[in-house]
């Protein structure tokens, strides 16, 4: 495990046994981060500017407007210095003096070059948008000469570096232990909200690869921190109704399912013109914000049984009438957005309900509606349900084929 050099300038003298200077905790720092701060001289007086970067090996990235102060208010070779910091929690002490913050941070050390090379210019735009958003650059366009020509591109070869962090609970003194103040340790992390479609986006444009995957690791570990694989009901523990929604969880398992839609299927919906919203396919069929309601409606009677079912009630669980509830759901007064957040609570619901649930629990079963269904089989009601009347909603909604 290799260390950068050390000297005055990237020494830490406070609380140095919180320091790193190896290669491999200075690197992790750096790629979690989202953005940083580039130090330098501009017409000799100090300039911070915050920015996107990324990292190739010992070399940070930076691009920008080719008239920008960034690329052009410091000097070929000149000294810089480029910082980042993650807060992940506020530690909270019973005195004030002993209040902090966990974190992990990084201040790098090196000189500034402009980048020309074609080979290195591709690379470092790759590794920029990668440190972003990964696979966004295959998703997306590429830049066209016009853009290139106006895009400058600098890099900042470390020749130093530390990483400072800091972990853990308060330190109070002693005689401050015996206080009625609560002390502890309020984690903080980085979550992403609702993806908004840029307008007239058509609707048939699928919700890119590269968002799930960055989405799926900075907020749904979040959202369901200890829902496990939950293997695929027999046919005996349901009613033959449900088997075709059961039969429509891929291989990918039914807690990937869930916790996908969970993004999926609100962007899907504000991507439906308002034009469609109070639009039915066929005399006595429900309208698109109907329908809509509808897949919010079963999540919440099904997840309403598999909580009764799971926790040991054995009473008789009632049916529900779908057709009064669509009439009854005042579903013309909703717009997409509300009907897409209320769907995101329902789900964060249900993957949190799952979340808590040990592995003995998924094959006990109880009655509804008449029939025996088990904790899983409900589970997979609700995936298979919702990706049914979304496929519905595409095909004979929406004229997609």
């Amino acid at each position: 495990m290799s260390e950068y050099p050390r000297s005055p300038r990237s020494t830490i003298r406070r609380l140095p046994k919180r320091a790193r200077y190896d290669r491999d905790t200075v690197h992790a720092f750096l790629d979690a981060a989202t953005m940083g701060h580039l130090a330098f001289l501009s017409e000799g007086k100090p300039v911070v500017i915050p920015t996107a970067f990324g990292r190739e090996g010992d070399t940070l990235y930076f691009h920008g407007a080719s008239v920008s102060r960034l690329m052009t208010g410091h000097e070929t070779g000149a000294d810089a210095c480029f910082s980042t910091a993650i807060q992940d929690g506020w530690v909270l002490a019973r005195s004030l003096f002993h209040h902090s913050l966990n974190y992990r941070s990084v201040v790098a050390f090196g000189s500034l070059r402009s980048v020309s090379d074609p080979k290195e210019r591709d690379t470092a735009l790759r590794c920029i948008t990668r440190h972003l958003i990964p696979g966004r650059w295959e998703e997306a366009r590429h830049p066209n000469p016009k853009e290139e020509k106006a895009t400058s591109i600098l890099a900042l070869d470390i020749q130093e570096a530390s990483a400072k962090t800091r972990t853990g609970d308060p330190v109070d003194d002693p005689q401050d232990a015996v206080l009625p103040v609560w002390a502890g340790v309020v984690p903080m992390m980085e979550a992403a909200g609702t993806p908004v479609p840029v307008p007239g986006l058509s609707v048939q444009v699928g919700y890119p690869a590269s968002l799930w995957k960055n989405l799926s690791g900075k907020a749904l570990a979040f959202v369901q921190p200890a829902v496990r694989s939950i293997s695929p009901p027999d046919e005996a523990e349901c009613a033959p109704y449900y088997h075709p929604y059961i039969r429509r969880v891929g291989p990918e398992g039914v807690v990937t399912m869930l916790s996908r839609s969970l993004w999926t299927t609100p962007d899907f919906l504000l991507r439906i013109p308002e034009a469609k919203w109070d639009f039915a396919y066929a005399p006595g069929k429900w309208t698109v914000r109907e329908l809509v309601l509808h897949i919010l409606d079963t999540e919440r009677i099904m997840a309403y049984r598999l909580l009764r079912i799971s926790r040991g009630d054995t009473t008789p669980l009632p049916g529900f009438d779908e057709v009064a509830f669509a009439a009854n759901g005042h579903a013309s007064s909703r717009d997409m957005a509300s009907l897409g957040d209320e769907f995101r609570l329902i789900r964060m619901n249900t993957l949190q309900l799952l979340s808590g649930l040990p592995d003995d629990i998924w094959t006990r079963s109880g009655i509804a509606n008449g029939f025996p269904i088990s904790v899983r089989a409900l589970a997979f009601v609700i995936a298979g349900h919702e990706h049914h009347h979304l496929e519905v909603l595409e095909n004979r909604y929406l004229g997609r084929s």
